[in-house]
C-alpha cells in the first residue's frame, strides 16, 4: 500500500509538533478506547499486557496507563523521533519501548490487548499484518485500531484535481475501504466490529490546514512537492474557498475491534 520511509521521515520530523496539532487523531483515541473499554472483553483494573503499536509521542500510552491501572505497556514505533519524545513524557513509568516497524518486527511476547491509534493505513500489507498480530494475542486478547479511510482529505484531492486537469492521488487515495477491512478481518476472527464515523473540520486557510499535515507527519509521499509554487498554491486556496466556501476537510475513520 505505502512506502514506509517517507511515512518513517515525516513522523520523525514532526515529533516535537505533533501533539500540539494532532486534534483529531485525539479524538479517534479516545472513541476508541471507551469502545475497548465497553466491549467488557478487558479488565480495566486487572493485570494485563499491551501492545501500543505506532504509540507515536506517548501521549495516548500514558492514557492507556492511566486507564488500565495494572497493565504492562509495550510501545512500538516505526520513528525514532517519535519514541524519543515518547519515553520523556514516560521515563519514570514501566513501558518497555521498540522502535521498529509492525510489520517486520518479532515480538516474542502474547498481548490480552493490541492497541493502535491511526496507524495501520501506513502499512504495506494489511492482511499479513493481522495474521501476524493475531499470533501474538492471549488466549482472549483483543485487538483494537482505528484507520483513516481513502474518503480522508476528499476535498483536497478533488480540488487538486481540477487545478491540475486531471486525476490526483493523494495518500489517502490507497487507504482500504470500509468493505476491505471487514473481509480481512472475518476471514481470521468470529468477532468483528468496525464501525465508521465521517469527521469534517475547517481551518482558516489553506496555509494552516497544510501546516497540520505536515506537523502531524500524516501527509505520506506527499502531493508532488514540485508543483507547490506561490502561484500554484493561491490557484488551489481560490478554487477550494470556491468549490466549498471554507477549507473544510473531511476525515474518514475507521473503528476496528477484533477477538
Amino acid at each position: 500500500m505505502t512506502d514506509i520511509n517517507p511515512i518513517k521521515n515525516n513522523f520523525s520530523k514532526a515529533a516535537v509538533s505533533y501533539d500540539r496539532y494532532a486534534h483529531i487523531q485525539k479524538h479517534l483515541f479516545i472513541t476508541l478506547l471507551g469502545m475497548v473499554l465497553a466491549a467488557e472483553r478487558l479488565d480495566s483494573t486487572a493485570e494485563c499486557n499491551v501492545l501500543d503499536a505506532g504509540c507515536g509521542t506517548g501521549v495516548y500510552t500514558l492514557n492507556l496507563i492511566q486507564s488500565l491501572k495494572k497493565a504492562s505497556i509495550t510501545a512500538l514505533d516505526l520513528s525514532a523521533g517519535m519514541v524519543n519524545e515518547a519515553k520523556k513524557k514516560l521515563e519514570k513509568l514501566p513501558v518497555k519501548f521498540i522502535v521498529d516497524d509492525i510489520e517486520k518486527v518479532d515480538l516474542n511476547d502474547k498481548f490480552d490487548l493490541i492497541f493502535s491509534n491511526a496507524a495501520f493505513q501506513w502499512v504495506l500489507n494489511f492482511e499479513e499484518l493481522i495474521i501476524k498480530l493475531k499470533k501474538q494475542l492471549s488466549r482472549n486478547g483483543v485487538i483494537a485500531f482505528s484507520v483513516f479511510g481513502p474518503r480522508t482529505f476528499s476535498e483536497l484531492k478533488n480540488v487538486l484535481t481540477l487545478v491540475v486537469g486531471e486525476p490526483v492521488t493523494i495518500a489517502a487515495s490507497s487507504f482500504l475501504h470500509k468493505e476491505d477491512i471487514q473481509r480481512s478481518l472475518q476471514k481470521h476472527f468470529s468477532n468483528v466490529e468496525v464501525r465508521q464515523e465521517i469527521l469534517q473540520n475547517t481551518y482558516p486557510d489553506l496555509k494552516v490546514f497544510l501546516e497540520t499535515i505536515k506537523r502531524t507527519g500524516t501527509r505520506g509521499k506527499g502531493f508532488r512537492s514540485n508543483l507547490w509554487t506561490p502561484g500554484f498554491f493561491n490557484e488551489v486556496e481560490e478554487i477550494y474557498k470556491e468549490m466549498y466556501k471554507l477549507i473544510m476537510v473531511t476525515y474518514e475513520v475507521y473503528y476496528c475491534i477484533v477477538y
